[in-house]
């Protein structure tokens, strides 16, 4: 493999007589990219998932005339920095291909990481009682498709309480309070 640059080629021909000729031509070898990216996160959960692709590549001698991005089957060119999100869960591959003025590429792959989120659910057995007489159950019915649930978190006002898949409280004060119930897979 001869490195980039220019280089004289010298044919010479005998013949069985001795009699000799040389032709000499010039070839250029154009540098090669050396393609890379960075992936801001390359796991990411189903409903925050926001990837952000950033172009490293370099080329000694000559300049990067295109970018071609390959996200799963999805294709796009010319970005710099690429944002891509809805992205099934699942492992794709995400490619960089480096194009040259010169028309010479190099490609990079990695792969990036898609978990299923989790949906947030509960039911409440009657979210409207009486002060003295109340008894309130709080039922996780949250799911997660290909995964499973690692904790559950509910917030009422300032108080917190984890890993209850049944919570039942009495005793609020008149009024409305905020119930909030994060899941985590």
């Amino acid at each position: 493999n001869l490195k980039h640059g220019t280089w004289n080629l010298e044919l010479i021909v005998t013949t069985t007589n001795g009699c000799q000729d040389t032709a000499t031509k010039q070839i250029i070898v154009h540098p090669s990219p050396i393609s890379n990216f960075t992936i801001n996160h390359p796991i990411q959960c189903e409903n925050e998932q926001l990837f952000e692709f950033t172009n490293t590549s370099t080329v000694p001698g000559d300049s990067i005339s295109d970018l071609l991005w390959i996200i799963g089957t999805d294709t796009f060119s010319h970005s710099h920095i690429l944002t891509f999100s809805n992205i099934l869960p699942g492992t794709r591959d995400a490619r960089l291909v480096t194009i040259t003025t010169n028309a010479c590429s190099d490609t990079t792959p990695r792969q990036i990481t898609v978990f299923p989120s989790p949906k947030a659910d509960f039911t409440i057995n009657n979210p409207s009682q009486c002060e003295n007489q109340q008894l309130f159950e709080f039922t996780n019915t949250s799911r997660v498709t290909g995964d499973s649930i690692s904790d559950l978190l509910w917030i009422f006002g300032n108080d917190t309480f984890s890993h209850f898949h049944i919570l039942t409280f009495s005793h609020f004060l008149p009024g409305t309070l905020n119930l909030e119930l994060i899941v985590t897979t």
